[in-house]
């Protein structure tokens, strides 16, 4: 094959530079790929991944080619011996095919003549760049790129070239891997704080919005206490007057000692005799602030209005149980730590009836006392029973 002139220092800085763009936003990889293969002059190139149990697949293409990929993973990949070599090779092997088995013997392999040869591939050189070991993912991952007969095979220089690569590409992977991974975690943390029933926002020190759940979406929408501004999304109180003191309410609680809590009253801005309030209790959010310019102050607080009408409690407690409505609407007034007496008047029922109902509920909660059902009733008003969900309350056995 052999290299015509060795890269220029821009070709390589530029290569380099596109490899760890890369790794923060994978949309870059095919330019990344696609530099590389131009400098060794070869019209494929591949980032593979291989799992603990040997399955392999391609994370990315220079030439996207679904039925050459499909046939080389399914079947004819499994007579790679250049493959087989770097799979069992420690992380940073760089081999060619050459370097693997001689090419009279190549060529006369069934992966050559059957696969390699009818798509015009003569050669191929592979790396295994790195070791993955988590929690929830283990194997390798390494990079190939084949050559075609125009471009001839690979040479000693094209290995230590690639060899000066392996520690960018590395980097690039580990950095995409680990944002997957935080993307995942994120997501299932911002999905964890919509399924509350109470508003949770996060804000920084000047009272933006970084996040808001959809509770907290539903009580800015109605501007009942709380409000964001009409031009972007800080924070502010729908009554007048109110707006600079709940600024400094979140400023200091972002600026203050971590964990620090505090309770501020908004009164809502409905017309009279329904007037809300929205009480804000705000704490610092976990600070890691470093010297990033981005990262700044933030403090979580929750939001809830105060003097809504009663929620009927029965309903969730129906879904959670498949109780009857009378039996769900005792969990319900119950769940509210509602005594026997009042809960009994308010049903139009005797307290024996009630308390007979009252068992019932407890029998198919698997709750002993009326303490441990109020704890049940508030946690189903915490997370929420979406509607037509029948969840199942299991008691783990001794």
């Amino acid at each position: 094959m052999g290299c015509r002139r060795a890269p220029s220092l821009e070709s390589f800085s530029s290569l380099i530079a596109d490899i760890h763009d890369a790794g923060v936003d994978e949309a870059g990889w095919p330019a990344a790929l696609r530099r590389l293969g131009s400098l060794f002059n070869a019209p494929r190139a591949m980032i593979w991944m291989q799992d603990k149990a040997g399955g392999t697949r391609a994370m990315h293409m220079l030439e996207r080619d679904d039925r050459i990929t499909r046939d080389y993973f399914e079947h004819y990949g499994r007579g790679d011996l250049l493959r087989r070599a770097i799979t069992g090779a420690p992380a940073g092997t760089v081999l060619t095919n050459d370097m693997v088995v001689p090419r009279s013997e190549f060529v006369r392999t069934e992966f050559y003549a059957d696969f390699a040869a009818p798509h015009g591939l003569i050669d191929c050189i592979q790396a295994r760049v790195f070791d993955i070991a988590s929690s929830n993912l283990s194997g390798c991952l390494g990079v190939a790129i084949s050559s075609s007969l125009k471009s001839g095979v690979f040479e000693r220089e094209h290995v230590r070239l690639l060899a000066l690569l392996l520690p960018h590409l590395g980097r690039a992977m580990q950095m995409q891997l680990r944002l997957a991974r935080l993307g995942v975690e994120r997501d299932c943390a911002l999905e964890a704080l919509d399924r509350l029933r109470h508003g949770v926002l996060v804000v920084d020190a000047q009272a933006w919005v970084l996040h808001a759940n959809s509770a907290a979406e539903a009580i800015l929408r109605k501007g009942d206490g709380l409000d964001v501004e009409p031009v972007g999304r800080q924070l502010r109180a729908s009554a007048p007057g109110q707006t600079n003191v709940l600024r400094r309410f979140v400023t200091q609680a972002a600026m203050g000692p971590p964990f620090r809590t505090g309770t501020l009253a908004c009164s809502g801005s409905t017309a009279p005799g329904k007037r809300r309030s929205c009480f804000a209790s705000s704490r610092c959010a976990p600070r890691r602030l470093g010297t990033c310019p981005c990262s700044r102050r933030r403090s979580c607080c929750s939001a809830s209005r105060s003097t809504r009408r009663r929620r009927r409690f029965w309903r969730p407690c129906a879904r959670f149980t498949a109780s009857p409505r009378r039996e769900a609407a005792v969990a319900g007034r119950i769940g509210q730590a509602e005594a026997v007496e009042a809960a009994a008047a308010a049903m139009r029922i005797t307290p024996a009836t009630l308390r007979w109902h009252l068992q019932r509920v407890l029998e198919k909660t698997g709750t002993a006392r009326q303490a441990e059902l109020v704890r049940l009733v508030e946690h189903l008003d915490l997370v929420g029973v979406r509607p037509g969900s029948r969840p199942r309350l299991t008691q783990a056995s001794a």
